[in-house]
């Protein structure tokens, strides 16, 4: 988390986990997206962090 902090200062962060083969998960990257959009004139930096284990996607 430090290091985050560092790469991205003076930002808040949004850290979304996911998982390729997580059904939820990939059904709300489209609002993922709206939030990006919507926000992306703010200090707001987005962290996106993902598995794929157990999956071959």
């Amino acid at each position: 988390m430090l290091n985050l902090k560092l790469k991205f200062p003076n930002k808040a962060l949004i850290i979304d986990f996911w998982a390729t083969w997580c059904v939820p998960c990939l059904g709300d990257l489209p609002n993922s997206k709206k939030l990006y959009e919507a926000n992306k004139d703010l200090p707001v930096e987005y962290v996106y962090i993902c598995t794929r284990g157990g999956s071959n996607i």
